[in-house]
């Protein structure tokens, strides 16, 4: 259904964009790329629905960009064995001549989701295309990017190509991504087009590095722990995720609108936002960021003004991702904070900032299940058990990984990585993992989704389950909102949530710290 949906779409919205490129009025003629039949104003018009055209896919590692759903697709990830491949692939555009142009533009259509997964997506542009994508001097000209929440709705990349390119002859784009062997994001593009004029973005070009880190943060390098973006840094830097920033707190952002709304004091602050800057006396938007701080969790509780008055002037390392928010650079997502020597929410790499250990969790054997922190895992063969884990911490979504334990003496002992903490919401209850992450479930699909912090107002129905227990001290985990029930298929090596097929004995056990 969705393929047949998109080429409905693309042969409807392709037939309403050819339209609108007759008769462009332009008062002499520019090459389209090498079209020997170019159309007056137009440099690039791929549509990508069913090949790449004129551009050249070249990959250098692993999987290279693919033609899917009448789209330009990239991805490291094989969704038929949920398998990620280390990759890197480029989308080379033909030699355009802009020695004529007084101005010109880029745009796209684009789906782009799984943005907290390893890897990079990046549009890239030279004037000295060497014919070897990897040696060549590329810079980084993607922008913002915005992440997409499903695979109907279509977001437009859209900006002017940048001043020094204007008047060059040799002038080449490129799509660009890489992806880990632990994770990976998917990009679709489409309906690419370079024209003469000018659109209201512009773009500053960044240096681009092939060997340089994608999303998810790196240990060493700008903008990890140990060498962390300053506030003005990070401005310039405009895009990216999973990267510490390092400022002051300064104030907050009341209401909507960013300068107009920026407050430079504590006084009828917000908590749903700060804003940092380099120095604790600074008082001009322009050079501040202003902050997300995610509802229900530590880093807000903890961080913003309205409830910590006397966070104003103290210096923070937070932990995000570099985005638009409030139409200006700033940082979502927020995940880790150190504030006044105290670390807060969870550290990458480690939950709460702190190394975690191991803990002993108690078989719980009669109902109602509480509030707390537990494992659950389903007994197999004597006192071996298959114990249910979190997704990996750069996992949005999926089904959940197993490993085999022991129960001796009434009791599971594991590391606290793989606890759940259930908090009531009545009569239902919310599940997060070590990391802090909400599991809800969406779409029809029988595995899980993961969310740093619950909606704001009334929690949906899909971020609650019911969890009972029975006489056989099997606990039923089922999504309210999807109805189904969380249990361990024989012939599948994951827990998943599924509606029908779940006995007494393929339960899981509850075990409580």
């Amino acid at each position: 259904m969705k393929k047949l949906f998109r080429s409905l779409f693309a042969l409807a919205f392709g037939a309403i964009a050819f339209t609108s490129c007759e008769d462009v009025p332009q008062p002499y003629d520019t090459p389209h790329g090498d079209d020997p039949t170019p159309v007056e104003g137009e440099y690039l018009n791929e549509s990508f629905s069913t090949d790449f055209g004129k551009f050249e896919e070249i990959t250098t590692k692993g999987v290279a960009w693919m033609i899917d759903f009448s789209t330009a697709k990239a991805s490291g990830y094989n969704s038929s064995d949920k398998t990620n491949t280390e990759s890197q692939s480029f989308l080379v555009s033909p030699n355009v001549d802009l020695s004529k142009s007084t101005g010109a533009y880029l745009e796209f259509e684009y789906i782009f989701r799984y943005k907290s997964n390893d890897g990079r997506d990046l549009v890239l542009i030279t004037d000295n295309y060497t014919g070897d994508p990897t040696t060549t001097e590329w810079k980084d000209i993607t922008g913002d990017l915005t992440e997409g929440s499903d695979w109907n709705t279509w977001y437009k990349y859209s900006y002017n190509i940048p001043e020094q390119y204007i008047g060059k002859p040799n002038v080449r784009i490129a799509l660009y991504y890489d992806a880990s062997s632990k994770s990976s994001r998917t990009w679709e593009v489409k309906n690419l087009l370079m024209k003469e004029g000018q659109v209201d973005l512009n773009i500053e070009p960044k240096d681009f590095d092939i060997n340089g880190q994608g999303g998810g943060g790196s240990s060493e390098g700008k903008g990890s722990y140990e060498d962390p973006y300053t506030v003005g840094e990070a401005i310039t830097a405009t895009s990216a995720t999973g990267v510490y920033v390092k400022g002051y707190i300064v104030g907050f952002v009341n209401g909507t609108k960013y300068v107009e709304g920026s407050t430079f004091s504590a006084t009828g602050a917000s908590a749903s936002n700060i804003l940092i800057a380099a120095s604790a006396t600074e008082t001009d938007p322009t050079k501040c960021m202003p902050v997300q701080l995610v509802a229900n969790t530590d880093v807000r509780a903890k961080v913003n003004l309205k409830d910590n008055p006397n966070n104003l002037g103290q210096e923070v390392l937070l932990y995000g991702d570099l985005t638009t928010y409030f139409n200006v650079p700033g940082i979502k997502n927020t995940s880790y904070a150190e504030l006044n020597g105290q670390s807060i929410g969870t550290k990458p790499g480690g939950g709460g900032g702190g190394d975690q250990g191991t803990a002993s969790y108690t078989l719980v054997t009669a109902g109602p299940i509480a509030a707390g922190k537990y494992v659950f895992a389903t007994p197999f063969a004597n006192d071996q058990y298959i114990m249910m884990k979190p997704l990996g911490a750069s996992a949005t979504y999926g089904w959940l990984p197993c490993e085999q334990t022991t129960f001796a003496s009434n009791k599971i002992t594991t590391s606290e990585a793989n606890e759940f903490t259930l908090t009531k919401l009545d009569p239902y209850f919310v599940i997060q993992d070590s990391q802090g992450r909400f599991y809800y479930m969406k779409d029809n699909y029988d595995n899980f989704n993961v969310a740093a912090s619950l909606p704001e107002g009334t929690v949906p129905n899909e971020y609650l389950w019911n969890i009972t227990i029975d006489n056989d001290f099997g606990v039923s985990i089922t999504n309210v909102g999807k109805q189904k029930t969380i249990f361990k298929k024989a012939d599948f090596n994951t827990y998943g949530a599924y509606a029908t097929g779940a006995a007494d004995n393929d339960l899981p056990r509850a075990f409580k710290k």
